[in-house]
């Protein structure tokens, strides 16, 4: 499932202000504050990772479908260093600085693991990537994580993280926070970003052999090169810490940076600045707060410090001081609403009411769905899609629906219609910009539809769920339709390939009732598997028989009562491969 948030990035490093510091870490304030952080985890593509780890605090919390997660309450000295862990992708991390005590709102957006590129320890050699990154290691220079000597062959996966890209700010590690060989904090403009990581063929950790080092080099972005510097500081990524830590420098080499680094994490090629606190709110006038985008960057170079507003236009955090500065204002639309110079700044500044353009229009829509016979379609499930986020509505008895939302100008609203009774759908509709739709029919008997889960237990229950339906990189099936009231997940321990069976567990949510197979205790098997996520015309399908399956009764306050155990599920299902 694919998570649409209208966030650039996450960068400004919310509610913080310096007050002392230490040799290893940033000290916000002297006192414990409570605040809660909830987010999102994602993967490259925006995609939702559920149950993933999210550790805050020592405390770990487990990602839902949607790959949210919420921590209520989370003490603190100034400081939060969120880490996350998955199995399939590289550990992720996110570092908010924060003085309040309201919710912070972040997203982590986690790298796949894999591994293309091979090197021969004992020879060594150079590794490049798409002329972005380059690599060159000495021969006998790994060693394992107990600090032998590696002579086999190492597989490498590397990142590289372009700065100009919005991308960036959610694959990054903490944020763009860092401590210099003097044990000052700075804020980071960063050149490049470049992650590395090294295995055996056994899936081990390796890393440098102390007194080594590799040649980095890595190219300078197109629109950075006019004011890039000559010497550029390198900065690896401290995970305890959770900020970046001096080590080194790269001189710059026509359009790239070349510096050699000891060990391998994440490092960033990136200049630093003394650091002021800044914050401002959102307004239309008086007291109408609005929630924006807010970026700030030094005037005419490129903009790294941005940030989602919180519910009351708030915004605050570092930026450069010493620096004429550009900020800019954006609604969820990405529509530009307000553009100023401010500063140079030497200290501590409040931007106070920031008045800004409204903007907002809005949308709705009423109607109807009816069947194949014309008559209105209980239940009928509405598929919106608007400005990039797709969701779903459930029209009542009658077939009738209503909705508002937002509209951004020269969107298009797209939507069809699926009447459950038919086992039929609409073709897609697309709607422009007009203000208003009243009391508009869709007849959902088009087609059958097109991506489905059928499932027959043996105490004679059936389901069909024609909700929006998800193959997450091959190791899951995963449908859901109103967090409340429903899902279906097949989670496979192995990826799918076709007619070789799977072990497959079952995980089915309704209103009232839940079904659970027992780990390993059914099989899956694949008649189409499609990879390339990027074709959005194939479809994936196959079938399952899932054995030991237990029906509970869902009770009030989550409890579980067992109704049925040795149930046996079968079905077919059939989604396409646009996730």
């Amino acid at each position: 499932m694919k998570i649409q948030i209208v966030i650039l990035a996450i960068i400004l490093s919310l509610f913080s202000t310096v007050s002392c510091r230490k040799d290893t870490d940033i000290t916000i304030t002297e006192e414990t504050t409570i605040s809660g952080v909830n987010g999102f985890i994602t993967n490259e593509e925006n995609f939702a990772v559920g149950q993933a780890e999210v550790i805050i605090n020592g405390t770990s919390f487990i990602t839902d479908d949607f790959g949210y997660f919420n921590a209520e309450k989370v003490a603190h000295n100034g400081k939060i260093v969120i880490k996350v862990n998955k199995a399939g992708y590289f550990s992720g991390s996110r570092t908010i600085f924060t003085r309040s005590n309201e919710k912070t709102f972040t997203q982590v957006s986690l790298i796949k693991q894999y591994f293309p590129y091979k090197l021969v320890s004992t020879v060594g050699g150079t590794i490049e990537m798409n002329d972005l990154v380059t690599l060159t290691f000495p021969p006998n220079a790994l060693v394992d994580k107990n600090g032998n000597n590696f002579t086999g062959i190492a597989v490498l996966a590397i990142k590289y993280l372009d700065p100009t890209l919005h991308t960036m700010y959610n694959e990054m590690p903490g944020a763009l926070i860092g401590q210099n060989q003097n044990k000052q904090d700075v804020v980071l403009e960063s050149y490049g970003m470049i992650g590395v990581w090294l295995s055996d063929l056994n899936g081990n950790n390796l890393n440098l052999k102390p007194g080594e080092k590799c040649k980095m080099t890595t190219k300078i972005p197109e629109t950075m090169r006019n004011y890039a510097p000559t010497v550029m500081p390198l900065w690896h990524f401290d995970e305890s810490a959770g900020i970046w830590i001096e080590e080194g420098s790269a001189t710059r080499d026509g359009d790239y940076y070349v510096g050699e680094v000891s060990h391998f994490s994440y490092w960033n090629c990136a200049y630093p600045r003394p650091l002021v606190h800044i914050k401002g709110k959102l307004t239309y006038g008086g007291d109408s707060f609005t929630e924006g985008i807010v970026s700030i960057g030094i005037e005419g170079q490129n903009a790294q410090r941005t940030s989602n507003t919180n519910a009351l236009g708030e915004f605050e955090g570092f930026v450069p001081a010493n620096e004429k500065l550009s900020i800019q204002v954006h609604n969820s639309c990405n529509t530009l609403i307000y553009s100023s110079n401010i500063g140079p700044f030497t200290s501590d500044q409040d931007l106070g009411n920031i008045i800004v353009a409204n903007t907002n229009s809005e949308i709705t829509i009423t109607g109807q769905v009816v069947g194949c016979d014309g008559l209105p379609s209980p239940n009928a499930i509405i598929t919106h899609e608007f400005w990039g986020s797709k969701k779903e509505i459930i029209s009542d008895d009658a077939g009738r629906f209503s909705l508002k939302l937002q509209y951004c100008s020269k969107s298009i609203f797209e939507m069809e219609a699926i009447s459950v009774s038919d086992e039929k759908q609409s073709n897609l509709i697309k709607l422009g910009t007009s203000i208003k739709y009243d009391n508009i029919v869709i007849k959902a008997c088009d087609k059958d539809v097109d991506e489905y889960i059928r499932v027959t237990f043996s105490n004679g229950e059936k389901y069909n769920i024609f909700h929006d339906i998800h193959g997450v990189e091959g190791y899951e099936i995963i449908s859901y339709w109103d967090i409340e009231k429903g899902s279906f997940k097949l989670s496979f321990d192995e990826k799918a390939i076709v007619n070789s069976p799977l072990n497959s567990q079952l995980l089915f949510k309704t209103q009232s009732y839940q079904y659970k197979n027992l780990p390993n205790n059914g099989k899956t098997t694949f008649t189409s598997f499609v990879s390339d996520y990027e074709d959005k015309i194939n479809y994936s399908e196959g079938s399952f028989v899932l054995n030991n399956v237990t029906k509970y009764e869902q009770l009030l306050g989550g409890n579980l009562q067992v109704l049925e155990t040795g149930l046996t599920a079968t079905g077919t299902f059939r989604y396409k491969n646009d996730k």
